[in-house]
C-alpha cells in the first residue's frame, strides 16, 4: 500500500471516455471477493455488467482502513459514497495507463499480465473474464 502511486489512466466504455489519476482499479461481478472483501451494497451478478471501482487520490491510512472494514462487511463503496472512488457499471472497459501496471485474477498474479499498458475487461459467459 505504500508504495502505491496514482497512475494517469484513460478510460472508455460505453461511448464514454474518462482520464483521471488512480492508486488501483477493482473489477468484479458481484458484491465481494477474495475472502469476503466487499465492494457495494447493490451489486447484481445477474445483470450481465461488471463493476468497476477506481480510487483516486486517498489518504493511505484511509485506504487501508476501508480494506479492513471491507473484509469485515462494510463495502469500499458505502451508502453515501466516496469521492475518492469512481464506480463504474458496465459489459466493457478499456483502460491505458502512462506507466506498465499489473492484473491480478482471483487475488493470484498472472505472469502474462505483469506490465501491460492497456487491458480490456468483459464478461465471457455467466462468470468468467476475459482479460485481453
Amino acid at each position: 500500500i505504500q508504495s502505491l502511486k496514482p497512475i494517469h489512466t484513460k478510460l472508455s466504455w460505453d461511448d464514454k471516455k474518462l482520464e483521471g489519476n488512480f492508486l488501483m482499479m477493482v473489477c468484479a461481478n458481484g458484491p465481494y471477493f477474495s475472502n469476503g472483501l466487499h465492494f457495494s451494497l447493490d451489486s447484481d451478478p445477474t445483470d450481465s455488467l461488471l463493476e468497476f471501482f477506481f480510487v483516486g487520490k486517498m489518504n493511505k491510512m484511509r485506504l487501508l482502513t476501508k480494506l479492513f472494514l471491507g473484509k469485515r462487511g462494510n463495502p469500499l463503496l458505502g451508502k453515501s459514497g466516496e469521492r475518492s472512488i469512481l464506480r463504474i457499471n458496465s459489459s466493457k472497459l478499456t483502460m491505458e495507463t502512462a506507466s506498465p501496471i499489473w492484473v491480478m485474477r482471483d487475488g493470484e498474479m498472472s505472469g502474462d499480465l505483469a506490465a501491460i499498458r492497456q487491458a480490456t475487461f468483459e464478461l465471457d459467459g455467466d462468470c468468467q473474464f476475459l482479460i485481453k
